[in-house]
């Protein structure tokens, strides 16, 4: 072996060293990262917060335009109609509804309409475990007028 071939093995094996420090010191950082940060649970929470908001704005809507709450036997219905500017006052997107247009939460479960209370509509969601657990401490539901 010559002098340039032992010197590019050296650079090579150079090159490796550094290659696997990089790599340790990565895996080091990725290692420090919190377990429970990555919940792909909080994304469908969010959504359904939103969707639960949405439901609120249209209720409000609804009883603006006409002077009263839209009937509980055709709350959906009446919400996805349209106002006097020819706005509905809920559109529900693929994601979240029914052939017959009823909004679902991210876990394919019905919204909740609690009624009203203190001339506010309380919708909620019963989360993922499917059990209506409304008011539980601890549970999964989703509730329009929290946090």
């Amino acid at each position: 072996m010559n002098d340039e071939s032992k010197a590019a093995i050296a650079e090579g094996g150079i090159k490796l060293i550094k290659w696997a420090f990089y790599v340790g010191v990565a895996w080091v950082c990725w290692s420090l990262v919190p377990v429970g940060s990555f919940r792909p649970t909080d994304g469908r929470r969010t959504m359904a917060r939103y969707d639960l908001t949405r439901l609120k704005i249209a209720m409000k809507g609804y009883y603006t335009e006409f002077e009263r709450w839209p009937p509980i036997a055709d709350l959906y219905p009446e919400l996805m109609g349209k106002n006097s500017r020819g706005i509905p006052f809920l559109e529900i997107n693929s994601r979240s509804k029914l052939p017959w247009g009823t909004p679902l939460d991210p876990w394919f479960q019905h919204y909740v309409y609690d009624g009203i209370v203190n001339d506010e509509p309380r919708f909620h969601s019963i989360g993922k475990d499917g059990i209506d657990q409304h008011g539980a401490k601890g549970s999964d539901d989703i509730i329009s007028w929290t946090d």
